[in-house]
């Protein structure tokens, strides 16, 4: 198991802050169940550790419900039948390419012959799913649709354990925010996944960094 260093605590200290909080304004318990196991998931793979996946996988199953309760369609979607397929994936593709030495996954990056295809996957894909989440009475179409499709793309890039995840990561961390700030306002007792995702967002960039330093020997 990874071990655990001075900025783990300081995430660690923040979650049960955000849970606490969360219990206190009688919060969605499927909502601080996601965001918890969310947070260790995302430490343990910004560590490389293949034991990040137990958690995702949980952490997961609850997003879905919660998604599907609040009528998220994009969003469910995504958890249900991307994520949770995706992640058993990437704990097996993580399983054969395991550094013994580093105790950590051996890291890639994209190759530049491959970012054209996907960005152009990526533009058709979120005018699809837009104008589909419009006819379906999508609660926040615009947010729901593009934080699938970059979502989708951060995911297929954590497979492949490309450093250009947390990028991606970033901007679905910034989109999240802005959606989920917009349903708590309204009124969604979602108060735990809108701080949680501030804390992704921190994370994002914190990963991004250590990672492209591993650059060198990429």
């Amino acid at each position: 198991m990874a071990k655990i260093n001075k900025s783990d605590i300081l995430f660690i200290f923040a979650i049960l802050i955000v849970a606490i909080i969360s219990f206190l304004i009688n919060d969605r318990l499927s909502a601080i169940i996601s965001s918890i196991f969310g947070i260790i998931y995302t430490i343990l793979i910004g560590k490389g550790k293949i034991e990040g996946y137990y958690f995702g996988i949980i952490g997961t199953l609850f997003g879905s419900y919660l998604s599907f309760d609040l009528m998220l369609w994009g969003n469910f979607l995504l958890h249900f039948f991307y994520y949770f397929p995706m992640e058993i994936i990437g704990f097996f593709k993580w399983r054969s390419n395991f550094d013994k030495k580093t105790h950590s996954v051996i890291k890639t990056k994209l190759n530049r012959k491959e970012i054209l295809p996907i960005i152009v996957v990526i533009l058709l894909l979120l005018l699809f799913l837009y104008f589909i989440f419009i006819k379906t009475n999508n609660k926040s179409p615009f947010f729901d649709s593009a934080i699938v499709v970059f979502s989708a793309l951060a995911m297929y890039l954590t497979v492949k354990r490309c450093f250009e995840q947390w990028f991606v990561w970033t901007m679905v961390n910034i989109l999240s925010v802005m959606m989920w700030f917009d349903l708590f306002v309204k009124g969604e007792k979602i108060f735990s996944v809108f701080a949680v995702r501030i804390i992704y967002f921190i994370l994002g960039i914190y990963f991004f960094y250590k990672w492209k330093k591993e650059q060198i020997n990429l």
